[in-house]
């Protein structure tokens, strides 16, 4: 029996990786993540911004780095997508996003934003300042150049 050829679009063809490939972190497709230790992934093709891989849970913004905090204008940008996002670090066996997330705001720094990644009713990334006390999600950002 033959086998039929596809040639659907992959959302994963969107995303790249960082990937630890003997010893240094290096850009590639996501279909290249067998060549390393996928690391991280950016969101956006063709930008130097990425969202590592890795989940911390619980975290207050006390306890975080503010320098590598994803802004609220970034998890903008990221909910519109997390559907294909997710479908990618489900291939990759990592946490998905979804809930609350630490972040910041360009327009108000350190004021300890939480952003909601959850399905609602207006389609939209929830947030609001808490003061900073609140736990929540974090993964950390970076650019990569």
């Amino acid at each position: 029996m033959k086998k039929k050829s596809t040639s659907q679009h992959s959302p994963s063809d969107e995303f790249d990786l960082i990937c630890l490939i003997d010893g240094k972190k290096v850009r590639v497709p996501f279909s290249s993540r067998h060549l390393g230790k996928p690391l991280a992934i950016f969101p956006f093709k063709n930008e130097p911004e990425y969202i590592e891989l890795v989940e911390h849970w619980g975290v207050t913004h006390a306890n975080a780095d503010p320098k590598h905090l994803p802004s609220v204008q970034f998890c903008e940008r990221l909910y519109q997508i997390k559907d294909q996002l997710n479908a990618c670090l489900k291939t990759l066996n990592q946490p998905i996003i979804e809930g609350t997330y630490l972040a910041d705001n360009s327009h108000m720094k350190g004021c300890g934003w939480i952003v909601g990644f959850d399905d609602n009713e207006t389609h939209r990334l929830s947030h609001d300042y808490y003061g900073g006390n609140v736990p929540a999600k974090l993964r950390y950002t970076g650019r990569f150049v």
